[in-house]
């Protein structure tokens, strides 16, 4: 491969990195909002509604758990794109590094939805 197929090759990976990670993305936020309304659907029921209360419950852990699932599943292409070519590009395998603390990886793949299905269960529990 000369050099400009191998820019060219390069510059299209970025590109799929970019694109995987803007749909991850998009797709934490849709999370983010939907897990607000089932919260906001939940505390909006009477406490006498045991059977409604459990049912959003398990419905929020059922979403935690598939959301977990899809954002899992992204980030093990981000990774592949990312092995195989930050090594390469010396700037964007600086800007890697120089996070510092927990990576975002860990927060977005275990925190969010770890925290999110305790707290469900914490609430179907307290039903």
């Amino acid at each position: 491969m000369n050099n400009s197929e191998t820019n060219n090759s390069s510059d299209f990976s970025w590109e799929v990195f970019k694109h995987i990670d803007s749909i991850r993305e998009g797709r934490t936020n849709f999370f983010l909002v939907a897990e607000a309304m089932m919260i906001a659907a939940y505390t909006a029921l009477p406490s006498t509604e045991s059977f409604l209360r459990i049912t959003v419950g398990i419905l929020g852990v059922i979403y935690t758990v598939s959301w977990y699932l899809i954002n899992k599943r992204q980030s093990n292409r981000l990774d592949f794109i990312a092995k195989k070519e930050l090594p390469q590009h010396d700037f964007l395998y600086e800007v890697i590094k120089s996070g510092k603390g927990i990576s975002g990886k860990y927060i977005m793949d275990y925190v969010m939805p770890i925290s999110t299905g305790i707290f469900w269960i914490v609430l179907i529990l307290r039903t």
